[in-house]
């Protein structure tokens, strides 16, 4: 590259970017010298690579000025759409010099698609004829588009840098929760009503070959929303904004409805066409199965979400393609995938609020029965709580098989209310009505199942891992947020490890421990999902028991484990679940497990427990286990070696892949391209599983 010549000291040339500007400071202070022309032959690109975009309709106040300020630039494209102008702006813009070209059909949606149709240029600018826009904050616009950083950049007005009096309050509050409204829809924008625009030739043709619908003001939401579903890059940069000169066009009322209606109109259609693909499960090698009704994977929360995370890993490894619902998380920082299982996420936050975030957490299962019902060959849906809705999966993919795992007797919980456990109980019928197959995680479920619908059942547990041995480590306890002294001792403490509410029993085992004469003190790692419950304990325990630690829940696995494996015992108050996996681990962690005595836990401890009904026979027990903690050790052993041969995660994700195989089989004759499926049928056929 040939040197660059001297420039007066004014141009700063260590700081030209692309398409800088820097102000000259003539006499009158009033001339500006654009830096990209005078320069241009030292730059990758010039303005003759780029076209302004500009519709315009009775502009004959501000297109003058605004194309006498493009053409400071240095052999800029420029061309203007006329959309029926009554004034003198045709005759404005071709003494000019600049391309005019007339629209017919009335609005700025018309103009600008008869616009993208005659852009032959790399680049294009879209602004305003109003000059409301600063043409020379093109140069911002642009260098993210040639530096690779962006496809699309869209000036954002709402940075303070707008002329006193040029958006109205109203305007102004209207555009915000317009734009919030298109984050949660689409993607993050900070002004979706802006009209100042840079495009990469390629999103324009995308543009023109999806269609361009709106015929005014909604159009800016059009683009932005077919833009982010297609997945190119955005990217806003800061600009100013100048009042108008004449008055608006734009009605605040009617046209901020409109662009409300558009946003969600196009969110639907998205929605349909995704559901509504044509889907053909003999041309895919792989079954596809989404696994719906977790919050989702890596596990954070235990329950359905640990299990979800050890079924579909394990499914992939065995050549399936596996989806996981999962509930929001921040689009720039979440995974796309977890160990080859792919995760979907719900457009929405999760509420604060408890009751809000059930109604949640049934919308997003709702949603997710919609998503992936085409996408999938097999829904295992986890619960019952939408049982009503089991049927429009159904609908949409008449191929589609699904399954769904029953969970516990959720309708006997008493944190729900009578209308609550009512709409449960309807829910579970449904679920068993709607569902090709049942899943019951214990066989004492199956009873819960109308005698008609048995036949659709088949037992498979929860699965676990027996876990690594974790050393104690005090250090490690610095991790858990108590604001308290914590002297944990390694073997000398009791553990619970549950969600704070009362068909769990927290009541019964804290009573249990006040009464007793234990030393030791009790660990409860779980949150409460009700005020009323904790302060009903609160109540029970009293102003002041530091022999009580209430950690809150625990996320850190490695931290849990080692909270498990070292305490002198385990209680477990469950009691209207099926196998429960906070249960498995603590068996698999060669617990002594105090276990409340009801069919679901005996199932999984056997005779290898400690058994109790009410507070004063758990008393006993924790007082027996304090004084002769050696004595019980085989109860320990024994539960552990229960979980090796009859819970193995292996064994489980076995069984499951055997039952969706066959259930593929049965509906759709699916044939697989996976090794010979019978060097995968496990010696215990599915039929020995199936409920008697």
């Amino acid at each position: 590259m040939e040197a660059i010549p001297d420039y007066p000291d004014w141009i700063d040339l260590d700081n030209v970017n692309y398409f800088s500007s820097i102000e000259s400071y003539s006499e009158n202070n009033k001339d500006k010298l654009c830096v990209s022309c005078v320069l241009e032959d030292y730059f990758p690109i010039s303005m003759k690579h780029v076209t302004f975009l500009i519709p315009a309709y009775n502009e004959e106040q501000s297109i003058g000025s605004l194309l006498e300020e493009i053409y400071n630039y240095k052999r800029p494209q420029v061309l203007v759409v006329d959309n029926n102008s009554q004034d003198g702006t045709a005759d404005i813009v071709k003494k000019s010099g600049a391309r005019l070209i007339s629209e017919k059909e009335q609005g700025k949606g018309h103009a600008i698609r008869k616009g993208f149709e005659n852009i032959q240029s790399d680049f294009v600018i879209m602004l305003d004829a109003d000059n409301t826009y600063d043409p020379q904050e093109a140069q911002k616009l642009l260098q993210p588009l040639l530096q690779g950083e962006a496809d699309v950049v869209m000036g954002c007005r709402l940075n303070q840098n707008m002329e006193e009096g040029s958006v109205t309050r109203f305007n102004l509050i209207g555009n915000r929760i317009l734009s919030k409204v298109a984050t949660v829809l689409f993607s993050r924008v900070s002004d979706v009503c802006t009209g100042y625009w840079a495009f990469k030739k390629e999103v324009i043709d995308y543009l023109l070959k999806e269609g361009i619908d709106s015929p005014g003001f909604d159009l800016e939401v059009e683009m932005f929303s077919k833009i982010a579903r297609a997945g190119y890059t955005i990217k806003e940069v800061p600009i100013h904004y100048k009042k108008r000169m004449d008055d608006p066009k734009l009605n605040s009322v009617v046209d901020g409805a409109l662009i409300f209606r558009r946003m969600v109109f196009y969110y639907i259609k998205d929605l349909a066409n995704r559901f509504l693909t044509s889907y053909d499960n003999q041309h895919h090698s792989k079954p596809r199965i989404a696994i719906i009704g977790s919050r989702g994977v890596p596990a954070r929360y235990g329950g359905f979400e640990t299990f979800a995370q050890g079924l579909s890993t394990r499914l992939v490894k065995e050549d399936h393609e596996v989806i996981v619902s999962c509930e929001y998380q921040n689009p720039e920082k979440r995974p796309e995938e977890f160990q080859g299982v792919k995760l979907n996420y719900f457009p929405l936050k999760p509420p604060q609020n408890y009751l809000l975030r059930k109604f949640y957490e049934n919308l997003s299962d709702i949603y997710f029965l919609f998503q992936l019902s085409r996408q999938s060959d097999l829904i295992y849906f986890l619960g019952i709580e939408v049982g009503m809705f089991l049927f429009l999966p159904l609908l949409l993919n008449r191929n589609l098989t699904l399954l769904v795992n029953i969970d516990g007797v959720m309708w006997e919980r008493d944190k729900f209310n009578w209308l609550e456990k009512k709409l449960l109980k309807i829910n579970h019928d449904l679920a068993t009505v709607f569902a090709h197959g049942l899943v019951a995680d214990s066989r004492e479920m199956i009873n819960y199942i109308h005698p008609r619908y048995q036949d659709k059942a088949v037992y498979i547990s929860y699965g676990v891992d027996l876990p690594e041995k974790v050393p104690w480590s005090e250090k490690s306890l610095d991790k858990l947020k108590y604001p308290g002294d914590l002297s944990l001792k390694k073997g000398e403490y009791f553990l619970i490890v549950a969600r704070l509410e009362p068909e769990n029993n927290i009541h019964t085992m804290i009573d249990a421990y006040l009464q007793s004469e234990v030393d030791e003190p009790l660990v409860v790692v779980g949150d409460f999902t009700s005020q009323e419950y904790k302060e009903e304990l609160q109540d029970l325990i009293g102003p002041d028991d530091s022999s009580l630690i209430f950690l809150g829940s625990v996320y850190d696995q490695e931290l849990l484990n080692m909270l498990r494996q070292n305490c002198k015992a385990y209680v477990h108050g469950h009691s209207v679940g099926g196998t429960n996996p906070s249960l498995l681990e603590a068996a698999a962690s060669e617990n002594i497990i105090l276990a409340h005595d009801n069919p679901f836990n005996k199932e999984v401890c056997q005779k290898f427990a400690l058994y109790f009904q009410d507070s004063l026979q758990l008393k006993g027990h924790l007082e027996k286990i304090s004084q002769k903690e050696e004595s019980f050790m085989d109860l320990s052993q024994g539960v552990c070696a229960s979980m090796e041969s009859n819970y193995s995660w292996d064994k489980i994700a076995l069984d499951y892949d055997n039952l969706f195989i066959k259930e593929l089989r049965e509906r759709n004759n699916y044939i697989t391209h996976r090794k010979t499926i019978n060097s995968f049928i496990h010696k215990t056929s599915l039929e020995s599983m199936r409920a008697k």
